[in-house]
């Protein structure tokens, strides 16, 4: 089973939820398997101009978008003395950070 962690430890380094993918690799180095895919969502913008009768106007109604957004999941397998770490990037950003069974 795999449980949410705050960070994770590179050294005296630490990665936390919001860090960039090249922060990630300058302190934990390449990870050991990563996955890529994207993802449609529908997301809310409240910043598209509404049409009115009278003239172009900002309208703060929410539109909804279809956003194509890119998810990453790198694992890090620090060997027998530690867990293996799960990260999610979304988009560049981590989003999650998770541990799971014994390295190897």
């Amino acid at each position: 089973t795999l449980v949410s962690a705050i960070g994770l430890r590179c050294g005296n380094r630490l990665i936390t939820v919001g860090d960039t993918k090249l922060k990630v690799i300058s302190e934990c180095g390449a990870p050991d398997y990563k996955e890529e895919w994207v993802e449609e969502r529908i997301m809310r913008d409240f910043h598209s101009p509404a049409y009115s009768k009278d003239y172009y106007e900002w309208d703060r109604e929410p539109f909804l978008v279809k956003t194509l957004v890119k998810i990453e999941e790198w694992y890090y397998n620090f060997g027998r003395t530690r867990l293996i770490h799960y990260l999610r990037f979304r988009n560049g950003k981590l989003i999650r950070i998770t541990i799971g069974e014994r390295g190897y």
